[in-house]
């Protein structure tokens, strides 16, 4: 795990740094996007609500360029493979980097609160802080363009590692704290 963390930190800091020597500047002028994930609020026992407004902090949103990444992740009472109901809720921040016009990978954390009840081994309630690490690859596609805005969708795969010791939500009989994902986020840049 401490391994996983090192990679993905230095992973984040590397494209922090290269997205620092970039000499371009923005000339498009829809610096803002919002974005929502379609596929994961129907998904029986994940059911996470994500949210997330964009900001291009350097490039030409139409070639090569950086986004920082704000965002919410909402777990509402949720029946959980591990847990009888799980609630998390978390805020998160990150980088996503496009390459080859809309071929992009972003790196994004997240951190806030679980509330775990009934652990399916123990019988016990956990509760605390919870955060996570979340790594995708995705191709952005637009889907409308209009005057001031575009509306895209933003296909991605990637993968979600839990950061705390497994005890956070009791114990997890074997099962890892660690996840490949699909994603389909529907946005709008402004």
């Amino acid at each position: 795990m401490k391994n996983t963390i090192k990679t993905f930190t230095l992973l984040f800091i590397a494209i922090i740094s290269f997205q620092s020597y970039a000499q371009e500047t923005t000339t498009n002028s829809k610096k803002w996007g919002f974005e929502v994930d379609l596929i994961q609020p129907f998904l029986p026992e994940i059911e996470i609500i994500t949210a997330k407004v964009t900001r291009n902090i350097w490039g030409n949103t139409d070639e090569n360029h950086g986004e920082f990444m704000l965002g919410a992740f909402i777990r509402p009472n949720v029946k959980h493979d591990v847990v009888e109901t799980i609630d998390e809720y978390m805020v998160s921040f990150g980088y996503r980097h496009y390459f080859i016009k809309n071929l992009n990978f972003e790196l994004q954390y997240y951190a806030g609160n679980v509330d775990a009840k009934k652990n399916k081994v123990d019988g016990k309630d956990y509760s605390g802080f919870v955060h996570f690490l979340e790594a995708n690859v995705g191709y952005k596609l637009n889907i409308l363009k209009l005057k001031s805005s575009t509306v895209y969708l933003n296909p991605q795969f990637g993968y979600l590692q839990g950061l705390n010791d497994e005890l956070i939500i009791g114990p997890r009989n074997g099962k890892a704290d660690a996840f490949v994902q699909g994603k389909l986020q529907l946005g709008i840049s402004f």
